[in-house]
């Protein structure tokens, strides 16, 4: 499902215009990303938790070149599914 589907469906549901949808993922879209970059979690009670996760500086080898280099740390936006996505029932 792309996100022009994905707005479709949410107008159908919701009955909102797709203006307003639109509106509504931006901006869900946007405080998940403020929050995540203040360190905080994000929890949708049943669908899952946003976190920012650390990834730590890294040593890796070039085969080619034999050489090894530094990968720098960085962050990235984690998800942990919630019990209904965990389900065994879910597709």
């Amino acid at each position: 499902m792309d996100n022009r589907e994905f707005t479709q469906r949410l107008c159908q549901r919701t009955g909102m215009t797709p203006q307003e949808c639109t509106a509504v993922q931006e901006a869900l879209a946007e405080l998940i990303t403020q929050q995540a970059l203040q360190g905080n979690t994000v929890s949708l009670q049943g669908f899952g938790q946003f976190a920012l996760k650390e990834k730590l500086p890294r040593e890796i080898y070039n085969p080619a070149t034999g050489e090894f280099r530094l990968v720098p740390g960085s962050y990235t936006l984690g998800f942990r599914p919630g019990k209904a996505l965990k389900s065994p029932a879910a597709p």
